[in-house]
């Protein structure tokens, strides 16, 4: 029963860790908004759909006046920073406390412990025009448990070297290609300042909206930044319904009113396909990396661990795009299943690449 118990006992606790920041400065908004209607009630209620967005639960929405069906599932992936940092508290007092099957034991009765609570203040807090989405939560949770889990590598197998290894490898390379992309869509925005201008200028957030607008931008900066990727590499993304952008292609109507993204190219640019070879490095750089682990003459090792990185890719982009409110932004980012997709196949490339030119040096040497 003790491991159980531990676990329970910290996912209580970091539900409260993470809930009572955001329910503070819900109330603080609530109250200096000088609202006669409102009640306590209604900003405790959004503080918890605030909560439970940052652990991308996601929304069915019944949208004024006439209570069109509607969806909220694009949410700023920086906000996950937050519980991915208190689930790597949990974790710690965890393995100081508990060692072998009772620590297996407590992680899994926190997670379950966790997804409970979800699940409760997700029905909880429901109404007629937002519904949270309670069956996310476990996705939700194990996602971000393993997302923790391996920020603390050294804690979790210090017994296996070779996992280290491709764990480490697969975060340079991708951490590599995400922050090329960052300073791409850094380079761009500040291309458009003009129309960043005028997308702020249309907000009119005001001192307080203001700051509540920069910590919005601040958080979606990482959805920013997959979004770039998936130009780069050439699948492109969407925003909005129809709508496709990439270097060949230019489909989109209005840019809906985020100073971000006035980063978006303002027609096409076949030449950025040269991005292509990003990814093509990717796949070389993973087959160079291979080559100093404990396993660089296994030809089977290679391609599992591209795909490893496909699938890490590809969980990022789930947590990166979604729909945003009505119909017209059903579609905001990268597809699901193409981008990852378009990234595996250009990863194995750079990595075939790589294997042939180690064979035709191996072949040189032999006959000199």
């Amino acid at each position: 029963m003790r491991p159980l118990i531990a676990g329970a006992t910290e996912a209580v606790r970091a539900a409260l860790t993470s809930y009572i920041p955001i329910a503070l400065i819900v109330l603080m908004a609530w109250a200096t908004a000088g609202s006669t209607s409102g009640v306590v009630t209604d900003a405790l209620r959004g503080g918890i759909w605030i909560w439970l967005g940052i652990h991308h639960i996601t929304f069915t929405l019944a949208l004024p006046p006439s209570g069109l069906p509607g969806s909220l599932s694009f949410i700023p992936l920086g906000a996950l920073l937050f519980p991915i940092m208190v689930f790597r508290g949990s974790l710690r007092r965890l393995r100081d406390e508990l060692k072998g099957v009772q620590l297996r034991q407590s992680i899994f009765s926190l997670g379950i412990t966790y997804v409970l609570i979800l699940i409760v203040l997700s029905l909880a807090s429901g109404n007629f025009s937002i519904s949270p989405r309670w069956y996310v939560a476990p996705i939700s949770v194990v996602a971000l448990l393993a997302i923790s889990s391996l920020t603390q590598l050294q804690q979790i197998s210090k017994d296996n070297n070779y996992l280290n290894q491709v764990i480490r490898i697969i975060s340079i390379v991708l951490g590599a290609l995400l922050g090329i992309s960052l300073l791409f869509f850094t380079i761009s925005l500040a291309i458009h300042l003009s129309v960043l201008n005028n997308l702020i200028t249309v907000l009119q957030p005001g001192f307080f909206g203001g700051i509540l607008l920069l910590i919005l931008v601040i958080a979606t900066i990482p959805n920013m930044a997959v979004s770039a990727m998936a130009y780069l590499l050439g699948p492109g993304f969407a925003v909005g319904s129809g709508t496709l952008i990439n270097p060949a292609v230019h489909r989109i109507g209005e840019i809906p009113a985020f100073p971000l993204l006035a980063a978006i190219p303002t027609n096409t640019n076949k030449f950025i396909f040269i991005g292509v070879l990003l990814g093509v490095g990717a796949g070389f750089m993973i087959a160079l990396l291979m080559q100093k682990t404990e396993r660089a003459d296994d030809l089977s090792a290679m391609p599992v661990v591209i795909v490893a990185s496909a699938a890490f890719l590809a969980l990022v982009n789930y947590f990166s795009n979604g729909t945003l409110l009505g119909e017209r932004l059903s579609v905001v980012g990268p597809s699901l299943w193409i981008f990852p997709l378009v990234y595996l196949l250009e990863a194995g490339i750079g990595a075939g690449i790589f294997v042939g030119i180690k064979k035709l040096r191996s072949d040189a040497n032999e006959s000199n």
